[in-house]
């Protein structure tokens, strides 16, 4: 098992991997904070 997580982290280390597009990477964490918001709002409902 260690040598998978090995490979991976030399993997990451040589930096040749996929570079996610930051308007992927903004459009998540937009859509995470949307998520938690709506979460947020529908426990306080009931209050």
């Amino acid at each position: 098992m260690s040598g998978v997580i090995a490979s991976v982290l030399a993997s990451e280390a040589s930096g040749g991997g996929d570079v996610v597009s930051p308007y992927v990477f903004g459009a998540f964490g937009f859509a995470a904070l949307v998520g938690l918001l709506i979460i947020t709002v529908m426990i306080n409902v009931d209050r």
